[in-house]
């Protein structure tokens, strides 16, 4: 929200008349709102991508119709994007390995001497995703361990799901690790419900 709202702001500040569409998390939403951005004959468009690898496609559409792409938070698969035929103007967002380092810092730090037994509630389809996770597992070295990861597909109700099942077949487990806000927000529900809010961190 507060990307958007900078987004907007900066925007019409700089003259530009902006329009934003959201997707909701749905590759396909997201190409029918470009289709149908093509079609009104935009200077640009910031993406920032549901999925990493369907991205590719809709990041080619816009090359072929002439709008210049630039992408935001969310990186497009390269390997996807060169067997498209694609490019991108320039990629604005946050280095995501160091993200999840200062999460597994914090987990060590909050933790101290207790066991550190991880469940990733994570997205594998997203390269920045990834990222996070493979930063939080450098990170954490051998101060823990990561038992398994579990697809929350960026849903609150889904990363629910998931985690209650994780956490009932991994009873040992410390903390849950949900690298998008939904999956955090889901995981939060699911150790509330199960009674583990005492003994599962989650970051």
């Amino acid at each position: 929200v507060a990307m958007q709202e900078g987004f907007v702001a900066t925007g019409k500040a700089k003259g530009f008349d902006v329009k934003v569409a959201i997707a909701n998390d749905d590759d396909s939403t997201q190409l029918s709102q470009v289709e149908s951005v093509s079609q009104q004959k935009v200077c640009a468009v910031a993406l920032n991508p549901v999925s990493s690898g369907p991205s590719a496609a809709i990041v080619k559409a816009l090359n072929t119709a002439g709008i210049p792409v630039f992408t935001v938070n969310v990186l497009v698969s390269q390997t996807d994007l060169e067997k498209q035929g694609g490019s991108v103007i320039q990629f604005v967002g946050a280095d995501q390995a160091q993200g999840g380092q200062v999460e597994a810092e914090q987990a060590i730090k909050d933790l101290g001497s207790k066991p550190i037994t991880v469940g990733i509630v994570g997205f594998p389809d997203s390269v920045t995703t990834n990222q996070r996770d493979e930063g939080f597992k450098k990170a954490l070295g051998s101060k823990g361990s990561v038992k398994t990861t579990v697809n929350g597909k960026v849903d609150p109700n889904i990363s629910l799901q998931v985690t209650t099942a994780m956490l009932q077949g991994n009873p040992d487990m410390t903390v849950v690790y949900g690298d998008t806000g939904p999956a955090t927000f889901g995981a939060v529900q699911a150790v509330r419900q199960l009674g583990l809010s005492h003994k599962v961190a989650v970051l």
